[in-house]
């Protein structure tokens, strides 16, 4: 064909120009912009067409379009015709020489106007036929959609005063029949401005309610839901039952009135409307909805990704460990839930920040650095000792194991002392008091190398982890409460007494007890600002620092009260901040052995937890081919993924048991069963070698429970992102691995038969979509197992 020869005449350094095509119903505004563009853009880099039309033949054609009479089916050859034409002689030579084609209108025009106006879905496969040739010469790479009412469209086409074509004139069921089927652009292309993600379940609701008003009834509260027995259809909705109650009608009736009213919204990806039991409306798709879908999903770059927050700032705070002090399986559970989400918001689109938030000054701090003194003695470092002094011995005499093993017990010593001895409280908390006003120089040279060695040791334990977001450091930001302490203070004796209060000598923020709100000491009697006035301080700091749109924070929920008060507060004194601000708050992990101690030698931490996993992971696979390097990289990878699973398998305000059987399991509701089924896909696709997926093997097959359960994707990230809980994706990955291992056991899938290419396909997308939804979990997993 003579596309392919030209595509040959384009000069290797010849950049090719672009093919951006201009979509919208009649009256939308098309022509109004191409004059535009003609104004604005350079001129000789640019072409403008339109269809029907664009060449001579083609507007011969486009003159009996628009006014014979004619079957669809001649409507839609004629269409097909011009477009060849308008390819060979104008679109392919512009866009090979270097210069950028804008066309009006292209194959969705097709689509919603000659199968979905007409109501000819019986036009489909010739559609298809036509389409895929048309694709071999070249596809958009941008589609511009003018979404306009129908209504408006026919008053702009009446005010204008032309004689109006066959098409204008089909009426306006006709037309909202395009609108419809126009917005199924993104199908046919792989760059829209369509800013929305237009998926099915929106669709669905935005008929419901279309039909709800037709019917005389609005503001119905129903619910569109996956059945999960697929025997009942690919959606379900109850619609009908809530409608009937509001209008004091038999439910199973008003369902006959929806369902007849739903059909006539003639939606071709909908195959049949049922009713069941006392009134849900059960919904099945079309075979070709389920073709057409996993062919757009092969295609996409990022299966399950969408832009729905593209443009937007956000800022996660998350993890929260205090320097001094160990980081314990609570400040896992942060990070586990922190990271997940932030990569959840990155996934919709957003540009996302990390942000680390940390205690580094008070009491806890004094009791670390007592601690540290204790074992210092033995090197004959004490607050006597000169700066110099204490350089050469911590900079000098520890190795990094020494260090490790020093930070790790240093607070849990001071503790200790504190608790016990009541003659070092005053030592320690007059440590407090030097560490605060700078009087010491002994505890002004201690202090910042114990603070660093503590934070660096955090570091190796955010990368075991997998958090890395920051040029080479875990977070991308780090605040701490040295900083944010003062200007906190500041904040609070501004707002006096508008919005804080003097009560016995503290500064305190009276909460309306009847919305739950308690009183909360922001500066104490010392004048020093408590962990309220840091954290709002905090929120203005993170705002100069990083200008976002919304600001989570993620903390236990030992805390909700707390923060409830502070947003409270923050209402009134960064108002515009408040309403971006999001508090999200978890459960406790619990060993069976019950809840850790944060403040005693015995506290559960992160690192003992996963050593300890990871000991009863190599058990496990001991007897694998696995060299011990590799043994150990995948006990890794497993432990982790166990653990984080077990985190993140439920909505995060609940606590946690983590069982360590049932976490490490290879079979049922675990990380490692993801894992190990991952491995599988991988394995599968390793043997197929050069084979390719192949969705035209479907024809004459039945879809696929596993087909059926990949396309779900996409809306569960969203759903998962809106609802800031990631258990949404680690549910949904269970029962597509459950799906994919219930496929594999009953087919072979490189058999050499028919739909040897469907059955490829599949595996593809599995596998796609479980290293994706396990990598939004923030779970590792093994190449091999």
């Amino acid at each position: 064909m003579m596309h392919k020869d030209m595509s040959n005449v384009q000069g290797k350094n010849m950049k090719r120009g672009k093919f951006i095509v201009l979509e919208g119903g009649d009256g939308a505004g098309k022509g109004t912009l191409v004059n535009y563009l003609k104004k604005v853009l350079p001129p000789g880099k640019f072409i403008y067409t339109r269809e029907p039309g664009g060449t001579p033949v083609g507007e011969k054609i486009r003159d009996l379009l628009l006014s014979e009479e004619m079957t669809p089916a001649t409507e839609l050859g004629l269409h097909f015709a011009y477009r060849f034409e308008l390819f060979e002689k104008v679109i392919l030579p512009a866009i090979n020489s270097g210069v950028h084609v804008i066309d009006e209108r292209h194959v969705a025009s097709t689509y919603a106007y000659q199968i979905g106006g007409r109501e000819r879905r019986d036009l489909l496969s010739l559609f298809r036929s036509n389409e895929r040739a048309c694709a071999k010469y070249a596809t958009p790479d941008l589609y511009v959609y003018l979404d306009l009412d129908p209504k408006e469209g026919e008053r702009r086409l009446k005010a204008k005063g032309f004689a109006l074509d066959r098409f204008e004139l089909a009426g306006l069921a006709f037309h909202e029949r395009v609108r419809n089927l126009i917005n199924l652009v993104r199908l046919f292309v792989k760059t829209s401005l369509c800013y929305y993600l237009y998926m099915f379940e929106e669709r669905l609701r935005e008929n419901i309610n279309s039909v709800l008003t037709e019917l005389g009834i609005d503001d119905v509260a129903f619910a569109v839901e996956r059945p999960a027995d697929l025997g009942h259809g690919d959606y379900a909705t109850n619609v009908a039952m809530a409608g009937a109650k509001k209008l004091g009608k038999n439910p199973r009736a008003f369902a006959e009135e929806i369902k007849t009213a739903l059909a006539g919204k003639n939606d071709l990806d909908i195959e049949a409307i049922e009713i069941a039991g006392p009134g849900f409306i059960n919904i099945r798709l079309a075979k070709e909805y389920f073709v057409r879908e996993l062919k757009s999903a092969l295609a996409a770059e990022q299966y399950g990704n969408n832009e729905t927050l593209k443009g937007k700032k956000v800022i996660v705070e998350y993890t929260d460990p205090n320097p001094f002090k160990e980081f314990h399986i609570g400040h896992l559970m942060s990070n586990t839930i922190g990271e997940s989400i932030s990569r959840l918001i990155e996934a919709c689109g957003a540009e996302t920040k990390r942000a680390c938030y940390q205690g580094d000054v008070g009491l806890h701090v004094a009791k670390a650095i007592a601690g540290a003194l204790a074992k210092l003695v033995n090197l004959s470092i004490s607050l006597e000792s000169t700066p110099e002094e204490i350089i050469d011995v911590l900079e000098k005499k520890f190795t990094d194991i020494e260090r490790k093993d020093f930070v790790h017990t240093m607070y849990a010593l001071g503790s200790k002392k504190y608790e016990e001895d009541e003659s070092i409280k005053d030592g320690i908390r007059k440590i407090n008091r030097d560490l605060y006003e700078g009087n010491s120089p002994a505890l002004n040279e201690i202090y910042p190398i114990l603070k660093k060695w503590s934070l660096d040791d955090f570091e190796i334990i955010y990368k075991r982890l997998g958090t890395n977001h920051g040029d080479g450091k875990a977070f991308n930001f780090y605040f701490f409460e040295s900083n944010t302490g003062v200007f906190g203070k500041e904040v609070v004796e501004k707002n006096i007494p508008t919005i804080f209060e003097k009560s016995d000598g503290a500064i305190v923020y009276k909460g309306d007890e009847a919305m739950g709100l308690h009183t909360r000491v922001f500066l104490n009697k010392d004048g020093l600002p408590t962990y309220e006035a840091k954290e709002l301080g905090l929120a203005k700091i993170k705002y100069d620092t990083y200008p976002y749109d919304t600001s989570i924070i993620i903390t236990g929920n030992e805390v909700n009260d707390y923060f409830k008060v502070l947003l409270d507060a923050m209402a009134k004194v960064f108002p515009e901040l408040a309403v971006k601000t999001e508090h999200y708050s978890h459960g406790m992990l619990r060993l069976p052995t019950g809840k850790m101690s944060s403040r005693t030698g015995d506290v559960i931490t992160a690192v003992s937890l996963i050593e300890e996993t990871k000991v009863k992971a190599l058990e496990k696979i001991k007897e694998s081919e696995f060299s011990e390097t590799e043994q150990d990289e995948v006990a890794e990878r497993v432990a982790i993924g166990a653990i984080k699973y077990s985190i993140l398998r439920q909505s995060a305000g609940k606590d946690i048991v983590f069982d360590f059987e049932q976490s490490l399991s290879f079979e049922g509701d675990s990380g490692p069963y993801l894992q190990y089924t991952l491995a599988r896909t991988n394995s599968l696709l390793l043997k197929a070698g050069a084979k390719k997926a192949d969705i035209t093997a479907l024809q004459g097959e039945n879809v696929r429970p596993l087909h059926k359960y990949i396309l779900r994707f996409p809306e569960v990230v969203l759903r998962a992102e809106r609802e800031r809980e990631p258990h949404y994706v680690a549910t949904y990955l269970i029962e597509l691995a459950r799906e994919f291992n219930a496929f594999y056991a009953n087919s072979i899938v490189l058999d050499g038969s028919s739909d040897e290419g469907y059955k490829l396909a599949l595996v593809h997308m599995t596998s796609r979509i479980l290293s994706h939804g396990l990598d939004l979990l923030g779970i590792k997993a093994p190449e091999r197992m």
